[in-house]
């Protein structure tokens, strides 16, 4: 990929004139188009004159005329990127965008973690640098994505299509993708999205990931152009002998796990300047309050009684007492436990959260963990067609990097249908995210 942009510095016209005064932008202030300047949307007007938009960000800016002779085309720099460097820009874009970093950093390596350098912990220049045609940068974006992107993230950023070589532009972006994937999905399908789905909506953007995940069991090339399939053989198959979304799926969570298993060391010794908290090693007495209810051997009742305790469960974020166990209770029991557990800053986290009866609430707690530790909320999607997500806590971390959820409204397939508060084992791609009580 080059930039558009012109030899030397130059007016701004107003009409392809030389006479003609140059464009104010902003008001009252003459505008020249400089060398470090990108240029879009050039048409000519005649032999001597363009008509141009100068990018100022998301591919907008002032528009006006000047000669053909000083547009020129140059290539993009680019540069090596410490992996110290790069994980610093993920982490400020998924503070800022409210995603979990460690999925985000998977993302990464999916899309070009085959060429990273581990031995020297870089990315390097040869990722970085624009393609002439195809995607660019770690995250590997198409540059009609990449102007569609920059065009929708707040304006302060003023990212333009030169940009698409800058690592930390490339994390926000990403991240802004992310988040808006959550919520896109949550309005299509009524619930949180697992890793693997929400990766669809960056590999394929926001359309085609909800028309291959609205029918997962057919063949993808019913839905996807054959351009797009015949580009990602690995992903998709070959038309007329396509994966289906569900294999895609599978292909896409093997690939994840890759991803969340590579970059543990990243998380295992954060540097000083390291912004997310890291898990207490103190106790979690509402960890604690959990595996009493857990050994209580708390059930939903069968037929159209309740248990009392469960309504009590759903009392706690907001629902009028004998409610019935029937109402998605996971993360009713997650409030319960923090509220009940005794200790202060737990139950203030718990009345903290807002809308607290749905498991996505609780990814609003600000103390995001990049990865598991006992006793973290633990956010998940559901495997229910009529509940949004799963909320529960971590109970223990296998060996193969699988959680154990310690969570209510779960377990029901080996039990009758009757949920109830149980531990099972999960694999670490399925989790959005975890959060810490404090």
């Amino acid at each position: 990929m080059q930039i558009t942009t012109v030899s030397d510095t130059v007016p701004l016209r107003q009409r392809p004139d030389a006479s003609s005064p140059a464009v104010e932008f902003p008001k009252n202030y003459p505008f020249s188009v400089r060398t470090t300047d990108s240029l879009v949307n050039v048409t000519a007007v005649d032999q001597v004159w363009s008509q141009v938009t100068v990018d100022r960000g998301g591919g907008k800016g002032p528009t006006g005329y000047i000669r053909t002779s000083f547009i020129t085309t140059i290539p993009l720099p680019s540069a090596d990127v410490s992996y110290e460097d790069f994980l610093r820009y993920c982490v400020s874009a998924c503070l800022l965008y409210e995603v979990d970093v460690a999925y985000l950093m998977a993302v990464a390596r999916v899309e070009t973690g085959g060429s990273w350098n581990n031995a020297q912990s870089i990315i390097p220049a040869s990722v970085m640098a624009a393609q002439a045609t195809g995607p660019s940068g770690p995250f590997q974006f198409q540059t009609s994505t990449w102007k569609a992107t920059i065009a929708q993230i707040d304006p302060k950023f003023a990212y333009k299509m030169q940009d698409i070589t800058d690592p930390k532009a490339q994390a926000l972006c990403a991240a802004h993708i992310a988040n808006q994937g959550i919520e896109q999905h949550l309005h299509k399908f009524n619930g949180l999205p697992s890793p693997a789905q929400l990766y669809l909506y960056h590999f394929l953007g926001a359309n085609d990931a909800q028309a291959v995940l609205s029918d997962p069991g057919r063949a993808v090339d019913l839905v996807l152009s054959p351009t797009v399939i015949q580009s990602n053989p690995s992903l998709l198959g070959q038309p007329g002998a396509a994966h289906t979304g569900n294999q895609l799926l599978d292909i896409v969570a093997m690939r994840l796990r890759a991803g969340y298993q590579a970059n543990a060391g990243l998380f295992a010794n954060p540097p000083a300047w390291w912004p997310l908290p890291q898990a207490s090693t103190e106790a979690t007495p509402w960890l604690n309050t959990a595996l009493q209810e857990e050994q209580a051997g708390v059930t939903e009742a069968a037929g159209s009684s309740s248990n009392p305790r469960i309504s009590q469960f759903l009392e706690s974020v907001g629902f009028p007492p004998g409610r019935s166990d029937d109402t998605a209770w996971c993360a009713a029991f997650v409030s319960w436990c923090l509220k009940n557990c005794g200790d202060g800053t737990a139950a203030a986290a718990a009345k903290s959260v807002k809308n607290s009866s749905y498991a996505k609430s609780w990814l609003d707690l600000p103390m995001q963990l990049p990865e598991p530790r006992i006793g973290a909320i633990a956010v998940k999607k559901s495997h229910s067609r009529d509940v949004t997500g799963h909320a529960g806590f971590v109970a223990a971390i296998n060996n193969d990097g699988s959680i154990v959820l310690l969570a209510g409204n779960q377990g029901g397939l080996n039990n009758n249908g009757l949920d109830k508060v149980c531990e099972i084992t999960f694999d670490r791609e399925e989790f959005l995210g975890f959060r810490w009580v404090g």
